[in-house]
């Protein structure tokens, strides 16, 4: 059996500017339906001017990780407004060319605004890397997301609604099945983002 923990750091991201709507977001892009920098983890000093402050994997079972972007590569969709589901993705690369990583989840109830703890996920998925698409006529070669999916869990720790200090850290966490391949593994992801659901003016 594969297991991988990977610490590392990347720079603080410098000028890349996300708005951030103060009610809420779409629901994420899966930039693989439209349509490996510094292994295991990203991580600003503390604060990072966009989306993403952190991002760390643990996987074990019958797949090895890809390595995780830096921050400065990584981007974040969709959202919630703390009367629905959170929907949120974190990408970055092409899903059809090497380098791309994508973790997004769907809370399975609403996520209030300023809520914290435990909430059950109704859908968890993880894209390492790319891989080659099986069965397309005339032996044409093409690469898709080498995904795995499943339900789990979102452990909320930190859940900040301020208007200027909106964050939510938490773990991910669920044991995921790549249907293509029968894989299968136990995921977890570290995620600290400057995003919120709802949002206080005051």
């Amino acid at each position: 059996m594969l297991k991988s923990v990977y610490p590392a750091r990347a720079a603080m991201l410098a000028g890349f500017a996300l708005i951030l709507s103060a009610c809420g977001g779409d629901k994420p892009s899966d930039p693989a339906a439209d349509g490996p920098g510094a292994a295991g983890s990203a991580e600003a000093p503390d604060r990072a001017d966009g989306p993403v402050n952190s991002l760390s994997l643990s996987v074990s079972g019958d797949e090895t990780p890809e390595p995780v972007p830096p921050i400065s590569d990584l981007t974040m969709g969709g959202g919630c407004d703390g009367n629905s589901v959170a929907s949120i993705g974190l990408s970055a690369g092409q899903p059809s060319a090497g380098g791309w990583l994508y973790v997004a989840f769907d809370t399975a109830g609403v996520l209030g605004k300023g809520e914290t703890g435990v909430f059950e996920l109704s859908r968890l998925v993880w894209d390492n890397g790319v891989t080659p698409v099986d069965g397309l006529p005339n032996g044409v070669a093409v690469n898709g997301p080498n995904r795995f999916e499943g339900a789990g869990q979102l452990d909320l720790a930190t859940h900040n609604t301020g208007m200027n200090t909106r964050r939510m850290v938490g773990t991910l966490s669920g044991q995921l099945t790549n249907a293509a391949s029968g894989k299968s593994v136990d995921f977890s992801a570290d995620i600290d983002i400057n995003w919120s659901c709802g949002v206080d003016f005051t």
